[in-house]
């Protein structure tokens, strides 16, 4: 499936600008690429089917996910020797150490949201620095 996806410096790893989907940097780019391959035109279906047939081309060099797991991931997450079940147990301790951070990150950021609220801290910042407005009060 072709991609518009935000520019960020590792993009290029999975998206090909032009090849297998589209690289926007802000809204209105977003909004003239969707128009640009939903449009009810030949030249909107073309540019659609070929960034598809980039998807396709790109897929066929990559690994699949088990290829790449075991040329990249096991060899780091694993002990040599390790038996087939020590990947599972390991991720799971991985995976239980992210909900942890995650969990603290939430209690800290509400933490610092309820003592601005009361005035014991100043978090004053340009309205343009907000990338995600509102993002506060979802936590909320």
């Amino acid at each position: 499936l072709p991609v518009c996806a935000v520019g960020f410096d590792c993009l290029s790893e999975l998206v090909v600008d032009g090849t297998n989907g589209l690289i926007f940097r802000d809204a209105r780019q977003l909004a003239s690429q969707l128009l640009r391959l939903l449009a009810p035109t030949k030249e909107a279906a073309a540019a659609l089917a070929a960034l598809r047939a980039g998807v396709a081309a790109s897929e066929a060099k990559r690994p699949r996910w088990a290829e790449n797991w075991n040329e990249v991931a096991a060899p780091v997450l694993l002990p040599r020797g390790a038996g087939p079940h020590a990947a599972t147990r390991r991720l799971m301790r991985l995976g239980t150490l992210a909900l942890l951070v995650a969990l603290f990150g939430a209690c800290l950021l509400r933490g610092l949201v309820w003592m601005e609220r009361r005035g014991w801290l100043d978090f004053s910042f340009d309205e343009s620095e907000v990338l995600v407005p509102n993002w506060v009060e979802w936590l909320l």
